[in-house]
């Protein structure tokens, strides 16, 4: 063999290394990219994975897994005016072997603070929820969950795979820092000795909230069960509260800064206590779990929107526990229904100057909720509206900007009013109130379109208002209202 052609050889022996090299370099820089095992920056997000294996045995079909998620500090030290998204985090359930095995995951906090935005398909195999860590106190941000995974019946032991997956969306124009990364822990808690098993009941019911009638009670009855302790002095169990929203007649737009429209509390029947309170749209279930509770409690449903529509919400509530004695109870109790507490009706007609930036139509009523604090739920209320633009007036359509500042915010409600034809709606009218009293309803009119600037031209709006208050805490003050200098 020639000089030249071993050399040749060596060539391309080491032009085909050099290749396979940057290769392999493309594709894990793809990889780690897309799957970072630690931040790096840029990536815009961190993602955690962790897998478990599990047996469901004939004698006691459930397992249970205790989840530990934690947030490396730095991730927020270095961008401590951001706002960042809620981490998500998913768990789905594979049976070994391809069976169709029935199984269900469900999840329970570890600790007393109850679990929100919870997630589940429709076969209950997978589940899903976030964590927000997106204030000062929760920076650190670590959280504690039980995971148990069950069957109904089982001939033989059925192995069952865990994929655990978190995943933390940075801001845009956050980098994330260096070598961070989320910490996933996972124990199991052994269920030892035969007979225990996941055991639930459930109650469930439909209600209507509307601007005329909008809080409706369900009173429960709920007895929490023998929860025995497991390896660990670990009782395992909670509840779970779904709801599903779905609107009366076709949506009324009210912009994307507006709450959401259907409010859910649970409250301690005797201190009126909350025990968990959740905030509900159209569309997709809202559940949330909490810790087991006993004794008698009180399913609040309230009306907040800032339109005249109204809701139907279906409900359930479903208690469970790992145990291999009686199980928990949920009871309906007889309820009465909610009564307006304080009502009050105020009218007239007032000029107003298209274009003008102060607030020039008044209601003359404020709102006094008396005494509430943190752990009590505020009264509830509304305010409707009946609205007409003068029928000789020579502009039109003109837009309302109903707000509780001088200026509009985020609460700002507009609203279109066209000569001659009758407008009715419907707000919140104790929403954003702070040391027990609310701030008034006020409106301004601004022409449509890009201008805003003033017209010099003054129309006339007749209106009619109507206030009424709920009280919603059985222990709580009674609400009032107080004139105001119009």
């Amino acid at each position: 063999m020639s000089v030249s052609t071993i050399a040749r050889t060596i060539g391309s022996g080491c032009l085909a290394v050099v290749i396979f090299v940057l290769l392999i370099g493309v594709l894990g820089l793809v990889y780690f990219t897309l799957r970072p095992p630690f931040s790096l920056p840029e990536t815009g997000h961190l993602q955690g994975d962790l897998k478990r294996e599990l047996v469901l045995r004939p004698e006691s079909p459930v397992a249970v897994l205790e989840l530990e998620v934690t947030h490396d500090p730095r991730i927020f030290s270095e961008s401590s005016s951001a706002s960042f998204d809620p981490t998500r985090l998913t768990v789905t359930t594979a049976v070994a072997g391809g069976t169709k095995t029935p199984v269900r995951i469900r999840i329970y906090p570890a600790d007393a603070a109850p679990v929100a935005d919870v997630v589940r398909d429709g076969d209950g195999r997978s589940v899903g929820w976030r964590i927000d860590c997106d204030t000062v106190e929760a920076r650190n941000c670590a959280r504690s969950y039980m995971l148990v995974v069950s069957a109904d019946s089982l001939a033989a032991d059925v192995q069952v795979s865990l994929s655990i997956t978190a995943e933390l969306p940075f801001p845009p124009h956050v980098p994330t820092p260096f070598l961070v990364s989320m910490g996933l822990d996972a124990r199991e808690i052994q269920v030892e000795g035969s007979g225990l098993d996941l055991r639930t009941d459930e109650a469930s019911g439909s209600v209507s909230v509307t601007p005329d009638e909008p809080v409706a009670f369900q009173a429960l009855a709920m007895l929490a069960g023998t929860a025995p302790l497991l390896t660990g002095d670990v009782s395992v169990g909670g509840l779970a509260l779904e709801l599903t929203v779905s609107r009366d007649a076709e949506g009324i737009p009210v912009g994307l800064l507006a709450p959401p429209p259907v409010r859910a509390a649970i409250i301690a029947e005797g201190d009126g206590a909350v025990v968990a309170e959740v905030g509900a749209r159209p569309g997709q279930p809202t559940i949330v779990t909490l810790p087991p509770i006993g004794a008698d409690h009180l399913l609040v449903i309230s009306w907040h929107d800032r339109a005249a529509q109204a809701y139907q919400v279906d409900w359930r509530v479903e208690a469970g526990a790992v145990t291999d004695d009686s199980g928990p109870a949920v009871e309906l109790l007889e309820t009465a229904e909610a009564q307006s507490v304080a009502h009050t009706t105020t009218s007239g007609e007032t000029q107003m100057l298209v274009g003008a930036n102060r607030p020039d139509l008044g209601f003359g009523v404020g709102i006094d909720l008396g005494e509430v604090d943190a752990a009590h739920l505020a009264p509830a209320g509304v305010l409707r509206l009946d609205l007409e633009l003068d029928p000789e007036a020579s502009t039109g359509p003109v837009i309302l900007v109903l707000s509780r500042s001088e200026y509009g915010g985020d609460e700002a409600v507009p609203i279109t009013l066209r000569p001659g034809e009758p407008v009715r709606v419907a707000v919140d009218a104790v929403a954003d109130c702070t040391y027990g009293r609310c701030p008034p309803w006020s409106g301004r009119l601004r022409a449509p379109g890009p201008s805003r600037g003033t017209t010099d031209e003054s129309v006339t709006i007749r209106w009619h208002a109507e206030f009424d208050l709920w009280r919603v805490d059985p222990a709580g003050g009674a609400p009032s209202f107080y004139e105001l200098d119009q």
